[in-house]
């Protein structure tokens, strides 16, 4: 029986990081941005259609729901799963809820705002071919684009929100700024919320993240590789935010 876990990710706070070093232990599997939370959606959303509502068999419908999750790992051995998705939006802990459990856990990266778009745009500065570069000509309008209501940016960001606020008791909580200075010992409070038997893991000669054969496609899709992380040491990149960033673009966005 697998036990289904949570991860919910502010973008470039040590994601890919964090799913390659428990994946080290074979009875975890940590995935990358998953289509399962989307799955739920697509599924429940027969409800309202016309079809549904003339012969209304919802128990047939929420049968094939709660076997999403077995149906779409039974391809792993993992026995614990941390499935990646925004599922802090109110729609979507509903879906845990009424289709998984209601005493889930879920494990939050966090990382302030500001220092995720200097992030990206760093990264976009570094490589000319990555996709942010053609959403604007100039840093505020990538910045925008980064920042808009419908981006990963402002989902993960408001899912957090939404866990802090309402599910504290059954979120763990993890700093980009302790996942890469104080690695082990995050990881280990890891084992300890979801009540996982310890496993010694290495923090230097990483691997990409790769699960079931299946790696991160960013060069057709984004343009560079924007997963890849360092695999001979885990370390900070420190650069200035000012340096990055013009100063609208920080007092824009910094209070978030």
């Amino acid at each position: 029986m697998k036990n289904f876990h949570f991860l919910v990710g502010m973008p470039r706070a040590g994601n890919t990081l964090f799913s390659s070093i428990l994946n080290q232990n074979k009875e975890i599997l940590v995935t990358a941005n998953s289509p399962v939370c989307d799955m739920l959606h697509n599924l429940n959303s027969i409800k309202y259609s016309p079809t549904f509502n003339n012969f209304p068999n919802e128990e047939s419908i929420n049968n094939v729901i709660k076997n999403v999750f077995n149906n779409y790992y039974s391809n792993t051995n993992a026995k614990h799963i941390l499935d990646r998705s925004t599922w802090g939006i109110p729609d979507n802990l509903q879906y845990i809820m009424d289709y998984v459990t209601k005493d889930f856990k879920c494990v939050v990266l966090d990382r302030p705002v500001i220092e995720v778009i200097a992030s990206f745009i760093k990264h976009a500065n570094e490589n000319p071919n990555n996709y942010i570069n053609f959403k604007g000509d100039t840093i505020e309008k990538r910045a925008d684009f980064l920042m808009d209501y419908n981006s990963m940016i402002c989902r993960e960001y408001l899912s957090i929100k939404s866990l802090k606020t309402d599910f504290k008791n059954h979120i763990l909580v993890i700093n980009y700024d302790d996942l890469v200075s104080d690695t082990e010992n995050v990881i280990k409070g890891v084992y300890q919320f979801l009540n996982i038997e310890p496993f010694k893991h290495h923090y230097e000669k990483l691997n990409q993240l790769e699960v079931n054969g299946v790696k991160y496609n960013d060069i057709e899709v984004l343009g560079s590789e924007l997963h890849k992380i360092r695999e001979d040491k885990i370390e900070k990149q420190n650069y200035k935010i000012e340096d990055i960033l013009p100063q609208s673009v920080i007092d824009k966005y910094k209070k978030w």
